[in-house]
């Protein structure tokens, strides 16, 4: 049995992708072997990968095959290209479908010239909006209880009305490894209030911290434009500040720009997951966050899943979208 820190020793030494820390979350199980491991979730006993293997390079190969003997019917859903690839290779029968992409930029001053940013950047300076890192473990209860009534008001106010999770990591109103939790503060007719909040969840390559995946940005409703613009912009400053070279703004779900891959797509399930993606969208809204992370020039990595060739592939997307919290 591997506890959460031995997890999380692995991760920083073996992942390289910036969704890798999600594996971490509450209500996984895990496959573990080769010093490595494999996060998923079930639904009637039929599991669904989130997320590359944790395991060094050599025994990758060797892992996923001694699951694949125990789980046969397991999908794989938000795997990078590279393992998508190597997938492939190992003939297991498997379809893939890219669904979606991860902005992951390269911090640069140049992020900030884009006009809705600058604007949003001015308002924010107008309106005093800063961020104020946390450690809970200073944090009055009155403080703490504000924070979740602003989590709670936030959901409240989406389609679903609840935490989403699986791809993204559920807030977590405590300090835990690596992580950074920032409040949103602004003065108000003179009083400074806090009004958000964001949380960052550090990210690795070639076991060295290259950076941070914006995990959670979560406000009460406000008259200050383009908050979501001016945060990240705040945050390209601090991060290059601090000589971090990566900022993540996380999933875009349903971008399906066409890129070369090194293997077939399966063009029914493509259009399939496209239809499907896009009656879940009407439950739980991402396109906007979508449009607004692409404001911001950066890497888009394309995502994955990935299903047996016996299995539905409304079966399977249905299962990704229970273990999701979304259906």
């Amino acid at each position: 049995m591997v506890n959460k820190e031995k997890k999380y020793e692995l991760i920083t030494k073996y992942s390289y992708d910036p969704n890798a820390y999600a594996l971490l979350q509450n209500d996984m199980n895990y496959f573990v072997e080769q010093n490595g491991f494999i996060g998923y979730r079930e639904l009637k006993n039929n599991p669904v990968v989130l997320d590359d293997p944790i395991v060094a390079s050599e025994n990758l190969e060797s892992l996923v095959r001694s699951f694949y003997s125990k789980e046969p019917n397991a999908i794989y859903v938000n795997i990078s290209q590279e393992f998508a690839s190597k997938l492939y290779g190992y003939d297991l029968g498997y379809r893939f479908c890219p669904y979606g992409t991860e902005n992951v930029l390269d911090l640069d001053p140049a992020l900030l010239d884009g006009k809705k940013v600058k604007s949003a950047l001015k308002k924010a300076k107008k309106a005093t909006l800063s961020i104020e890192e946390v450690d809970f473990d200073d944090l009055d209860q009155q403080r703490l209880d504000l924070m979740k009534t602003i989590n709670m008001e936030f959901l409240e106010n989406t389609p679903s009305k609840k935490e989403i999770t699986f791809i993204s990591r559920a807030v977590e109103f405590r300090n835990q490894p690596g992580v950074r939790f920032f409040a949103l503060k602004h003065v108000d007719k003179g009083e400074e209030k806090c009004f958000g909040f964001i949380v960052l969840d550090p990210f690795f390559k070639n076991g060295q911290k290259v950076g941070y995946q914006l995990n959670a940005i979560r406000f009460r409703r406000t008259k200050i434009w383009g908050v979501y613009y001016s945060i990240v912009g705040i945050l390209v400053e601090k991060l290059m500040k601090e000589n971090y070279k990566k900022l993540s703004l996380g999933g875009l779900a349903l971008d399906m720009f066409e890129t070369p891959s090194p293997f077939p797509h399966d063009s029914k399930m493509v259009n399939r997951i496209i239809s499907l993606g896009k009656k879940a969208d009407n439950y739980y809204v991402v396109s906007n966050f979508t449009d607004m992370k692409l404001e911001f020039a950066g890497e888009r990595i394309r995502r994955y899943i990935a299903i047996p060739e016996k299995e539905s592939v409304s079966r399977s997307i249905f299962r990704f979208l229970r273990v999701s919290g979304i259906l």
